[in-house]
């Protein structure tokens, strides 16, 4: 029995390009403290190539921004629960549903129904002390979870935790394919530039707002808060995972954020025979009735200054 890895990215031979991004953010047309227009001339000036302005529970037309930007504007809203958690529907139209009537579960399946990415921002804010914002036990049981937000920069001032990597792991190792987001939910200048996603896009390719996220969805992107990767994907042969970045260190991380293998230096090279006793980690998480997308490798590259960045997760199958 032969094993591979798979992934959302694109094959190491076609020529992409990394389009940097953040999908989730407020002006003062809901909590936020500045101008829209002032936001989006500023991340353009930050060399950005698309961003949505998740206003609350209010739906902006992107057409409203994209006259006056080069970069590609996203049609995104934050949507309150019934518990006022705030959920993020990218992709969102004008049809959007009445703050705090609807469940966690039930907002994923207004979105999904609709064509959308459903994320769930901020797992570990404390927005209710002590309660989080969105604990795995509650997102374990909502079906078809595509993503969530691993990095949430706005949670650096607010009480919590920015990261949710642990959350993100225990969805994984569960069996769900899952992946990670990272972002500023920028509300004033302080919040700004702390976390985003960087699309792979082929080269030579108009840029399109639904083909970004439909990129999100496949998961062609990779989450950084400062670390940035060149090259990245599946050998041809399926038998390693390839990346070549500026980060100072690799780490491999499986099941349950588990440490598997550690790379000097930013470019590296994961063959999956380089995983210990694959076969026997496969086997018994089989026989745990856990789906084959339990058996995962994501990589997370640290920089200087506390600074990361995180692959979305490579899976292993046989064949």
């Amino acid at each position: 029995m032969e094993h591979v890895f798979t992934s959302g990215y694109l094959p190491l031979d076609q020529t992409s390009v990394w389009l940097r991004g953040n999908h989730h953010g407020h002006s003062t047309r809901s909590d936020g403290e500045d101008d829209p227009f002032e936001i989006v001339s500023a991340y353009e000036a930050s060399g950005y190539a698309y961003l949505a302005l998740s206003e609350h529970d209010l739906f902006v037309d992107p057409q409203v921004y994209q006259p006056n930007t080069a970069m590609t504007i996203l049609p995104a809203v934050e949507i309150t629960s019934i518990a006022n958690q705030t959920l993020m529907y990218l992709g969102a139209g004008p049809e959007i549903p009445a703050a705090n009537a609807l469940s966690l579960p039930q907002i994923s399946d207004f979105v999904l129904a609709r064509g959308g990415l459903f994320i769930v921002d901020h797992p570990n804010w404390l927005y209710q002390s002590p309660k989080r914002h969105a604990t795995l036990e509650e997102l374990l049981v909502v079906p078809n979870l595509a993503a969530i937000e691993i990095y949430t920069g706005v949670i650096e001032r607010l009480p919590g935790n920015p990261h949710a990597l642990e959350v993100w792991d225990g969805l994984l190792t569960a069996g769900r394919k899952v992946f990670g987001h990272a972002v500023d939910d920028q509300h004033n200048k302080v919040d700004r530039f702390l976390g985003w996603n960087c699309v792979q896009w082929p080269a030579g390719v108009p840029i399109r707002s639904d083909g970004i996220i439909d990129a999100l969805f496949k998961g062609s992107f990779y989450a950084s808060t400062g670390v940035t990767i060149r090259r990245l994907g599946v050998s041809e042969d399926g038998q390693s995972i390839v990346i070549e970045s500026d980060a100072e260190e690799i780490r491999w991380r499986v099941r349950d954020g588990m440490l598997a293998d550690v790379t000097e230096g930013g470019d590296g090279r994961l063959p999956i025979g380089n995983l210990p006793n694959l076969d026997r980690l496969n086997s018994s998480w089989r026989r745990m009735d856990t789906p084959g997308d339990a058996i995962y490798v994501r990589a997370e590259l640290a920089g200087p200054k506390g600074r990361y960045a995180w692959t979305q997760p490579f899976f292993i199958a046989t064949r």
